[in-house]
């Protein structure tokens, strides 16, 4: 369930499959809140807009990471897996047509071992949380 606060939410986990030729595949999953229009339409291109930034801090942090790449067999860079209305949300009264989803994407990899994965991912969600607290993500 969608957490209950109005604070924007940034959580990865790391799932990984079975070894194929000494490499494993695995994904860095990455949830936020997003808070839009009820446009659906204006929510898919905010959606979009920050999946794309996503994708370029993602693969300027992968590419300078030893024995991980990205693993363009599954997808080319980071995909949107959904993106859920949060019903807990109240927007506030002065603009009632404010509405907050919790978007889920994924990066898919490759990597030689566990410890760079776990580094990876690491690494990745900080780079992520930085973006956030600097405003990089906020649109005027």
């Amino acid at each position: 369930a969608p957490p209950p606060h109005n604070d924007t939410v940034l959580s990865t986990t790391t799932t990984a499959q079975e070894p194929q030729q000494q490499q494993q595949q695995f994904h860095i999953c990455i949830s936020f809140g997003l808070l839009s229009s009820n446009n659906k339409e204006n929510l898919q291109c905010i959606v979009q807009q920050c999946i794309n930034s996503v994708s370029t801090l993602v693969q300027d942090t992968v590419q300078d990471e030893k024995g991980v790449d990205f693993n363009n067999e599954e997808k080319n860079g980071v995909f949107v897996a959904c993106v859920v209305q949060d019903e807990l949300y109240q927007p506030p009264a002065n603009r009632p047509n404010i509405m907050r989803s919790i978007v889920t994407a994924k990066v898919p990899l490759i990597s030689q071992n566990g410890t760079v994965q776990n580094k990876t991912r690491r690494k990745v969600q900080d780079v992520l949380r930085d973006a956030i607290s600097n405003g990089l993500f906020v649109r005027g």
